[in-house]
């Protein structure tokens, strides 16, 4: 079932540039639609192989953090160290210390984590607008306000819905980009 919030009517930026603006793309991008295939090509796959390598260096601090945390409780466990906060600090300066080292390692994996989750964030709002434009779902800035229109307040829906055959990845939570390729596609149940 679709259901929509009563948030208002849709009102859209009034250019490209705006929207550019709005959504944190570059304002390289305000000539997008009249780019040659070629450049939309070199772009998307620049940004595609940029987004691969930091998720992949993300999934790598996310084993690396698996690692430490199970070292963590393999350590605890071997040394009948129930919670950390348990410690003598008088008699448990050893296990104390591999506390903070455990701790200080999780934090900078953490650290190094979120950076590259940001970094994930910002690169991949512009694949699916390039996509789509390579891809003639969006030939044009109406095209765009027309998916948000679509869109616009709406609170849950389905894949079963019809209406996600015609709305472009920038609005379709339905489109995903391939794990294994660099295109995206829509999966609908």
């Amino acid at each position: 079932m679709t259901t929509y919030a009563d948030i208002g009517p849709y009102v859209p930026e009034p250019d490209f540039p705006s929207w550019l603006a709005k959504k944190g793309l570059p304002q390289s991008y305000e000539k997008l639609f009249s780019w040659p295939r070629e450049q939309l090509q070199d772009e998307y796959d620049k940004l595609h192989n940029s987004w691969k390598e930091l998720k992949q260096r993300f999934d790598d601090k996310t084993q690396e953090y698996e690692k430490v945390h199970n070292a963590r409780i393999s350590y605890m466990e071997n040394h009948g160290i129930e919670q950390w906060s348990d410690l003598d600090e008088n008699i448990d300066q050893h296990h104390i210390l591999e506390k903070d080292k455990f701790m200080k390692t999780v934090a900078n994996i953490n650290n190094e984590r979120a950076g590259l989750k940001e970094q994930i964030s910002s690169t991949y709002p512009a694949l699916p607008l390039i996509y789509g434009i390579i891809h003639q779902i969006y030939t044009n800035y109406e095209k765009i306000c027309d998916d948000e229109r679509s869109t616009h307040g709406l609170a849950s829906s389905n894949s079963w819905d019809p209406r996600w055959r015609y709305i472009g990845p920038l609005q379709n939570p339905f489109w995903k980009l391939g794990p294994g390729s660099s295109d995206f596609v829509l999966h609908l149940d």
